[in-house]
């Protein structure tokens, strides 16, 4: 099941940027962990690395359009540089670049610096490092980094990369982090709750390395196996799946609509026989379904109301 997908650049109010007053070239934040002592990147990934010690700039909000070979490796001056601990360094692709701004009475302020980034495709998942950012010639910070198998974050309406799923334009409530599942090309809300037996896709980033099916449809896979967690019970948190207990399923991951954006489709399994599933109330349950997909390295999770 394919959904209709495309991107589109916009600035989303649901920021994470924030006026710091942290010591110069300090990490606030990484691949939407917070806070964070080291980046982490999985080959391919889209992510995003906030920091403070950047100048203010002009013309931010930035973002670039990517060509034959992909993204710039500077935009607004700004570059990344991976230093392995052996072999050669690494420059990885700059998507985008936004900064916070200080109240004008501010005098103890730096603004927050939020780079969008592409890393490579084809890197090494036992590397680890050093990522320095550069402002000009230069070195603003420079962070411990480790490159990993996969990395996974589901998108959802409040991700402020600058890249935009348009899917969310019809989100009901603008106000509300809405995750990206789809059915029956519409997104999954309370209008559309999720129906047990049928197809959805998403999209996250993260996926990890890929290899091209050589097929009909000529599409990129991802090289690692990932498990679907589906656990029908009143505000579930998420979870990796229990052997032998769990509702599991083996979804299908591509790569085919932008760099960094990993489709899956799966099926949602019916709710099991003799199961009491209670109904979503919007007050003490507010989901009665949590979806976990899962790899080696990471997981990520959403939850939604179904109709018993």
């Amino acid at each position: 099941m394919l959904a209709k997908f495309s991107l589109v650049t916009l600035s989303l109010s649901f920021s994470l940027l924030s006026a710091q007053s942290s010591r110069s070239g300090a990490l606030v934040a990484t691949s939407y962990r917070i806070p964070a002592n080291q980046i982490t990147a999985s080959p391919g990934q889209l992510s995003m690395i906030s920091l403070s010690g950047v100048a203010a700039k002009s013309g931010l909000p930035a973002k670039a359009d990517p060509g034959p070979n992909g993204y710039p490796v500077e935009l607004s001056g700004i570059r990344l540089r991976i230093t392995p601990a052996t072999g050669a360094a690494i420059t990885p692709q700059i998507v985008a670049v936004q900064q916070s701004g200080c109240a004008p009475t501010a005098t103890n302020c730096t603004p927050a610096t939020s780079i969008t980034t592409l890393f490579p495709a084809d890197l090494p998942t036992d590397l680890t490092g050093t990522l320095a950012v550069q402002d000009g010639t230069a070195t603003v910070a420079e962070f411990p980094f480790r490159a990993v198998a996969d990395n996974l974050h589901f998108l959802n309406s409040c991700d402020d990369t600058l890249i935009w799923v348009s899917i969310f334009a019809i989100a009901p409530n603008p106000n509300v982090c809405s995750p990206n599942f789809i059915q029956g090309n519409q997104l999954v809300s309370t209008a559309n709750p999720i129906r047990p037996g049928g197809g959805v896709a998403t999209y996250l980033y993260g996926g990890g390395a890929t290899v091209l099916r050589n097929d009909e449809f000529r599409r990129l896979e991802t090289v690692q196996a990932f498990d679907v967690h589906f656990d029908y019970r009143p505000n579930a948190p998420g979870s990796r799946p229990t052997p032998g207990h769990s509702l599991t399923g083996k979804p299908f991951l591509s790569v085919g609509f932008g760099g960094g954006v990993y489709q899956v489709n799966f099926m949602i399994p019916p709710i099991p026989d003799g199961l009491q599933l209670p109904r979503c109330d919007g007050a003490a349950i507010r989901s009665n379904l949590t979806i976990t997909i899962s790899g080696a390295n990471s997981m990520d999770s959403a939850s939604f109301c179904v109709e018993p």
